[in-house]
């Protein structure tokens, strides 16, 4: 009963490797095959034709390159706001100087 208690981390190791090469070499046989594994719109994964997986591909890339662009947007705004606070406060900090 012991040694199974000491053994028990190596065998969840070994299930976990196994279970990834497995995931590897079906990721393999399925792209050979004309398939990949896709998302599933409900999520998890799934298998699909290459044709799903590029396209679903396609719509990462945009959305991720219009949240570059709204991310670009919203720092040169606050960039804009905060410069206009820095000017504000050096010509309070001029005034109060020229004034002592």
């Amino acid at each position: 009963n012991r040694r199974n208690n000491m053994l028990l981390p190596q065998r969840i190791s070994q299930a976990v490797t196994t279970l990834g090469w497995t995931f590897v070499v079906t990721g393999i046989v399925l792209n050979s095959l004309g398939f990949a594994w896709v998302k599933k719109p409900e999520g998890g994964l799934g298998i699909g034709t290459l044709d799903q997986r590029n396209f679903q591909r396609e719509l990462y890339r945009r959305s991720d390159d219009s949240t570059k662009d709204a991310n670009n947007m919203i720092s040169r705004a606050s960039g804009a706001a905060s410069e206009g606070y820095v000017r504000k406060w050096i010509s309070l900090v001029e005034d109060e100087q020229d004034s002592c």
